[in-house]
């Protein structure tokens, strides 16, 4: 068994993985959603039997509040009960790499007071240090979970955590705190306000040949993201990573093998489908037929049309060479005024593509991939 749901975190991430015995599965954390989401996350963990509220690995991605705000409502307002984690992989201030030679920074130093004061083990594969890959990615750090399951590590490098540093010292010491010692003074501050922008109708064609500009968000960049496989399954899992980033490590990954392509049998978009963050050489890297797309569209205006007409684009191509596996899937977890665009039989039909949504008014969408 290795399911991924998608659980309903607003315009963020929060994806709960289980694999293994599906009587007692091993469980795996993805982010915690934004604001609100804690609620979500406490009820269905307070919905397992005291004695199985465990987790082998929780990861926070980054400190972007879309990402990281339920995790802090689930551990700061009423941990639950029995509630154990084997690992909690998290860039915070202290793992940073020191210099050669925020956005969110509130919340990644309440998140790591709280891990500090309560004893719970951080980043311990990497002997506590960043989770992180050098910039000649020379070597790509890989984990083998309790389970079976096998983690390779795509994203951050060092250099987009230096960049990270700069910016969550300026931040923090705009406060008038010290960087690395203010979670406990800033336990209970709420999110701030994101804005976004709506896209407009959807022309495959258009959309699909309109310039990639790239995100330049140092908290997205900063985002640990990689591939996990179980029992011949894999997914890649993104983070809010950098187009770029992920392309370059994904070419290492490959470097060797004699393939030029990853497949696996999802992708988890990155930055919920934002049109920064998927560019056609990213998807030239990928092979797969499932894109999952958590995000409630709210604030952002997320997924972008221009992303999913990239990869529709791409797998339309003629010839042998798609990166891409037709019919492609888009997943979604909420039905929006962003995604339901897509659900139209005429674009279904001239692209040849498939999309799933929520069954029922209930956001949240649970993929089997066994």
């Amino acid at each position: 068994m290795y399911t991924v749901e998608m659980l309903p975190g607003d315009f963020g991430d929060a994806l709960w993985i289980e694999y293994g015995d599906p009587g007692n599965p091993t469980r795996i954390l993805i982010d915690g959603g934004a604001p609100g989401t804690g609620r979500v996350l406490r009820e269905k963990i307070l919905a397992l039997p005291v004695n199985r509220r465990h987790f082998e690995l929780v990861v926070v991605t980054h400190i972007d509040l879309d990402h990281i705000m339920g995790i802090l409502e689930l551990l700061e307002e009423d941990t639950p009960e029995g509630l154990i984690i084997g690992d909690f992989w998290f860039n915070g201030f202290k793992q940073l790499p020191d210099p050669e030679g925020v956005l969110g920074a509130k919340q990644g130093e309440r998140l790591s007071h709280w891990i500090e004061h309560h004893g719970f083990p951080q980043n311990q594969f990497f002997a506590g240090g960043a989770v992180m890959l050098e910039d000649d990615l020379a070597e790509l750090p890989v984990v083998e979970m309790p389970g079976g399951m096998r983690i390779t590590i795509l994203g951050p490098t060092r250099s987009r955590l230096l960049r990270l540093r700069g910016e969550w010292e300026e931040h923090i010491r705009g406060l008038e705190l010290e960087p690395g010692e203010a979670g406990a003074e800033l336990a209970g501050h709420s999110a701030e306000g994101i804005s976004g922008v709506l896209g407009g109708d959807v022309d495959v064609e258009l959309l699909a040949g309109l310039p990639f500009s790239k995100d330049t968000s140092k908290p997205n960049g900063s985002s640990i993201a990689f591939l996990a496989e179980y029992d011949e399954k894999s997914v890649l899992f993104t983070g809010d990573a950098f187009a770029d980033d992920l392309a370059k490590s994904i070419g290492s990954l490959l470097d060797g093998t004699g393939q030029t392509r990853l497949r696996v049998d999802a992708w988890k978009l990155s930055h919920h489908g934002g049109k920064h963050n998927t560019s056609r050489q990213l998807i030239d890297r990928v092979s797969c037929r499932s894109c999952l797309v958590p995000t409630s569209g709210a604030r952002y205006k997320h997924p972008n049309a221009e992303t999913l007409s990239r990869i529709l684009s791409k797998a339309a191509e003629a010839g042998g060479g798609n990166a891409l596996v037709s019919p492609m899937r888009f997943l979604f977890n909420y039905r929006t005024e962003q995604n339901e665009v897509w659900d139209d039989n005429e674009l279904r039909s001239d692209w040849n593509y498939e999309t799933r949504y929520p069954q029922t008014d209930r956001p949240g969408l649970k993929v089997d991939l066994s």
